[in-house]
């Protein structure tokens, strides 16, 4: 009853908030109002902007071609340009998300997995992989983001105000969800979580750089390799999985 009271309250003040909340309030299948109202009122810090959580950083140029060796090598330099001026006691956070389509014919929906490798200097990598089930490349991409960010949080307490977080993603559209502000989509409440995860952790300053994928040879960068091995791992499991039987 609480929670159908909370929606009604919702329904509203909804356009008193924000037309543009309210816009991606009518995406919502109804049978995910309630979940997504009770978890867009839990609340930011204060004196946090949740625009503002992730700050843009240095990208790689775009676009790289995969059949140009040359983009290949110029991409690889930019990166190590990149890495080579950060501090050297920040993370660095290499994300992914992978989906094994749908088999035609077959009663194979589409799977999907999420990994992450969490790297600083002096300590051994973290990684970790997710299987998503029945989801999309975007809700894969996101989701890795927010693993790494779960498991970043046992380190924040040990670590000093104003300590760096480098995440590096090769998926435009994840790039811009979360630091693109006023950007509405469906994934909304997905990068509303994710910005609220980090925002909890006021110790770490967060930067997004966006990466290309599938760097090959020599020009491999080695964390967006990992991650892609282990989203598309986790994405496989997933199908031989009997959680989704």
């Amino acid at each position: 009853y609480k929670t159908m009271q909370k929606r009604a309250d919702y329904e509203r003040k909804i356009g008193e908030i924000s037309p543009k909340i309210k816009k991606e309030f009518e995406l919502i299948p109804e049978k995910f109002k309630c979940n997504w109202i009770l978890d867009s009122l839990t609340p930011f810090p204060k004196g946090i902007n949740h625009d503002r959580v992730f700050s843009k950083g240095r990208s790689v140029t775009q676009p790289v071609k995969k059949e140009q060796k040359s983009d290949h090598e110029r991409a690889f330099k930019e990166f190590g340009a990149i890495t080579s001026s950060t501090p050297d006691d920040c993370y660095a956070i290499f994300t992914d998300g992978s989906v094994f389509p749908a088999v035609s014919g077959l009663d194979e929906p589409p799977s999907c997995g999420a990994g992450y490798v969490i790297m600083k200097s002096g300590m051994s990598s973290i990684t970790g992989g997710k299987q998503l089930g029945n989801n999309d490349i975007n809700v894969g991409e996101l989701y890795a983001i927010q693993c790494a960010l779960w498991r970043l949080s046992y380190r924040h307490p040990a670590d000093r105000k104003g300590t760096q977080v480098h995440i590096f993603t090769d998926s435009n559209e994840t790039f811009n969800f979360l630091t693109t502000p006023g950007k509405i989509s469906k994934y909304y409440r997905l990068v509303q979580q994710t910005r609220r995860y980090a925002a909890w952790m006021k110790k770490y300053e967060f930067v997004m750089h966006w990466i290309p994928s599938h760097l090959e040879g020599m020009f491999e960068i080695k964390g967006n390799s990992t991650v892609d091995k282990l989203a598309r791992k986790a994405a496989d499991n997933w199908r031989f999985s009997t959680d989704r039987r």
